[in-house]
């Protein structure tokens, strides 16, 4: 199995894990920092995902990391990712002095990632503002997709007010963004996945 398809499969088995964690204790989640701390503690697990490796520039770092920078081809900042796996072989963490290039923007270039996760928590609001909240959030890491094919996109939603989305609701996200894996739960203990 390619390390690619090994991140991804770590970072499913992880997804899964914590939107069962949810259901069975969603009270244990203050945060949509809560829930990305808990699913970096589950995926930091994983040897493929905690051993350090090599950079382009020597130094060692760890595939997996928060707060990933994405830009676009211009090398304009667009969007930031909560989670993101790395190839450490293809960074350069600019240990070397540069003083010219994206290294201004951001301190480090990464232009092979595995997947990006964006997680969300709904805790306040009615459905139709939540659905809007979590399709952004859709169509940021569909857009970032453009200018990375092979990026796994996941995009998660843990929903504390317990709506329900209806069987039609949740197709048609899948089939408007069959690019990005999907995941609802609610503190009712349901889940659903799609495109997953």
């Amino acid at each position: 199995m390619s390390r690619r398809l090994d991140f991804v499969k770590t970072a499913k088995a992880c997804i899964k894990k914590l939107a069962s964690e949810f259901t069975s204790n969603p009270y244990n989640f203050f945060s949509e920092s809560d829930m990305k701390c808990r699913l970096y503690k589950l995926m930091f697990q994983y040897r493929n995902i905690n051993k350090l490796r090599p950079t382009k520039d020597g130094k060692m770092i760890h595939p997996l990391h928060s707060e990933v920078r994405y830009f676009n081809h211009d090398g304009r900042l667009l969007y930031q990712v909560d989670l993101s796996a790395v190839f450490p072989e293809s960074t350069d963490v600019y240990s070397k002095p540069k003083t010219e290039g994206i290294k201004l923007a951001k301190g480090y270039y990464a232009p092979r990632c595995t997947f990006a996760i964006e997680l969300k928590l709904n805790k306040r609001y009615k459905k139709r503002k939540m659905l809007d909240l979590w399709e952004k959030d859709m169509k940021k890491l569909s857009d970032i997709r453009t200018r990375n094919p092979s990026l796994v996109c996941f995009c998660i939603l843990f929903d504390k007010k317990n709506q329900i989305l209806e069987a039609n609701e949740t197709a048609l996200l899948g089939t408007k963004y069959p690019g990005i894996e999907l995941v609802y739960a609610n503190a009712d203990g349901y889940i659903n996945y799609m495109n997953f």
